[in-house]
Parts: structure tokens; sequence; C-alpha cells
């Protein structure tokens, strides 16, 4: 009895959490103390290189070293170039790469987001390139993007950052983040640290509650006593709290409930259904459900009183599991398939099946089997 209790626990806690990562930014950040972080959590240098490969381009190099900070052992990641890319050449460069999609989605956001700030700065069309415009940017970028993909990382979450003295870059950058400064004599975050964590990380602050699982300490160029940057990974349950409105209507047309549906998922409803019930006078009837997050409750309220007949409304808050999700892209034979990873399954976009089956005159039974 206790065995098959203890079995069962462990698969629903496997099915309902996801790897996320926290980083404590106290002293900064940039591209070699992510790099660092990533390699000293214990992902290969090597795996890393070889995907960096796909950029198809040659004259760099990748190593690494271990780096006494402090009473610290950390990670430092040295990219040795001499190669030096306009803005458009840095694009060009990973979009004709043959990087997954996802790295390649990833890396262009963090890249177009950094171009785009110089340009801001110095007030031009094309950026003040600087340290920006070395092959060693790319590899930075690319290789940290690849880093928490190989980690498996689900979510990022972030310290404020520590600025020191920053760049107008990073300044552009950071807007609208949490940021702090502890000293003025030297850069603490970098363009690039800064640009890589404002688009990936999903909040700033404290660090989420989770089951630890491992860390890792990046270090950078400086010769300080804190100079690293710590990289924290572990499992967070998904669990979370929904609101559920229902009501029972016994007098209104299909068609009109149909509409209601709609209404209500173009405001955000997460889930509505329509449920057969029998009412006062024996009166066949049916139960409209709608499940909705908190802070689009009163939308979807007005919704249900503006378009039904009810006279009110029965809500309760529910607690739900959720697994782990990302979207990616599958490439095929036929074509590019959206793909929906929950958990440990894959499930098909069946538009994206729907619409290669008319095209390709191929059967649509088939073409599911197939992928």
């Amino acid at each position: 009895m206790n065995f098959e209790f203890h079995c069962f626990y462990v698969e629903i806690y496997a099915t309902n959490s996801m790897k996320i990562a926290y980083l404590d930014a106290s002293s900064g950040v940039s591209g070699d103390m992510l790099l660092g972080a990533i390699v000293d959590y214990g992902v290969e240098l090597g795996l890393i290189r070889e995907e960096l490969a796909k950029l198809n381009i040659e004259g760099w190099a990748i190593s690494e070293r271990k780096k006494r900070v402090g009473h610290i052992e950390a990670t430092k990641v040295d990219v040795q170039t001499d190669i030096s890319l306009s803005s458009k050449e840095m694009l060009r460069l990973i979009k004709k790469s043959k990087l997954a999609e996802l790295i390649k989605e990833d890396s262009l956001k963090i890249l177009a987001r950094l171009i785009s700030s110089e340009m801001a700065v110095h007030k031009s069309k094309e950026p003040h390139l600087h340290q920006l415009g070395s092959l060693d940017t790319i590899i930075d970028v690319v290789g940290t993007v690849i880093g928490f993909h190989l980690i498996g990382i689900d979510r990022l979450h972030s310290s404020s950052l520590n600025l020191g003295s920053p760049e107008a870059a990073t300044l552009k950058l950071v807007e609208g983040f949490s940021v702090c400064s502890t000293t003025l004599d030297f850069e603490l975050t970098t363009p690039t640290g800064a640009a890589i964590v404002t688009t990936l990380a999903e909040s700033f602050g404290k660090m989420p509650q989770m089951r630890l699982i491992g860390s890792g300490f990046g270090s950078g160029d400086y010769e300080k006593e804190k100079d690293c940057l710590l990289l924290i990974v572990g499992e967070k349950e998904e669990k979370d709290e929904v609101v559920l409105l229902e009501v029972n209507l016994d007098d209104m047309s299909p068609q009109v409930l149909s509409y209601v549906m709609e209404r209500l998922f173009e405001k955000g409803a997460l889930d509505v259904w329509f449920t057969s019930i029998q009412m006062k006078k024996n009166r066949p009837a049916t139960k409209l459900s709608c499940l909705i997050d908190k802070e689009k409750e009163k939308e979807a309220v007005g919704i249900i009183f503006y378009e039904t007949t009810t006279g009110g409304i029965r809500r309760s808050v529910v607690e739900r599991w959720l697994q782990s999700r990302k979207n990616e892209i599958l490439s095929t034979e036929h074509g590019d398939i959206s793909v929906k990873r929950l958990g440990n399954k894959s499930i098909l976009e069946y538009e994206d099946i729907k619409r290669i089956a008319k095209d390709k005159q191929i059967s649509l039974i088939t073409l599911m089997k197939k992928h």
C-alpha cells in the first residue's frame, strides 16, 4: 500500500513540475559570465562548441578556465576572435545558420534588441558597434541560448541587475526593469548581458521557491573580490488558482449560446463548455461553465450578464495543476508544423496538419501517424 502510494506521488510530481533557473546578478552580468555559469553548472563546453559550429563561420575559438573569486572557484569562458560584422551581417549569419529554430528565434530577439538600443542612443540607422560588431557578441548570445536549452530551462528569473557604471546602451536595454548600482567606478552589467537577461527572464526580484537541482558560478574579466554570476537551477511545481463561473439557462437558443462562447474566448477565457441539465418543471436546460484567470473575471461576468438571460452567476475559485509547456516548430519534408510540448508529450497543431493535408493532397490520418 505505501509503496504504491509513493510511486503515484513521484509520477505526479514529475509530470507537474518544470525546470526553472534563477540568476543572482548582484555583481552584474555579461555574456562571458553567463556562459561561465552555464559551464560551471555542468553543461559541457564541447556541446556548446558543436552547436556554435552550426553558425558556419570560422575565425573564432572558445575555451574555459577556473578562476578564483574570493572564496569561490568560478568558471571563466573566453572567446577569441578578431572578426567584425555589421548589424545586418550578424542577423543574416544567424538566420542562415543550421541552428535549431528555437535557438535562432531567441538569439535573433536578443540581438535585435541589442542593435536597437545602440541605434537609439547614437541616433543612427547603423549602430555604433564597439564590442557589438565583434563575432564575440554572437558567440556570447547564441552560446548562452544554447546552454539554457541544453539545461532544459522552461522559465528564467533574475535578481535586480547591478549596473555599476553602465553604458548608455545598457541603460536603454534595462528601461522598465529592476536595477541597482553598488559602484560607479566600473561597468558591472554589459549591453550584451543586459540584452540576454531582459529578453529571456520572466521576472526580476526574489528567487522563486523551487526544489534545487544544481548551481554554477560564472566569472567575468574583472579582478575583484566578487566578480561572479550565480546560476541556480531547480524544479517548481506548477499549480495556480483560476475562477470558475457557472449559470443554468433554460430559455436561450443554442445559436446565442455559441455566440456567448465566442465572446468569452475573445476575452481570454481558458475554457468554456456546455452541459445538458434538467431544471425545475422538468425543462431541459444548459449549464454554461467558464474558466478564466482572476484578473479577467470582471470582463467575463459582464459578457455573461449582457449576452444571456441569467440573473446571477455562481463563482468558485479552483486550483489546477499545470504541465510544463513549450511551443516548438517541427521541420518535416512536407513543411513546418507547430508542436506543443506538454510535459513529456508532443501535440501537433491540428490546423497545420490540416493545411498540409489539403495543400499536398495527403491523407490527414497518414500525416498524423507519420509525425
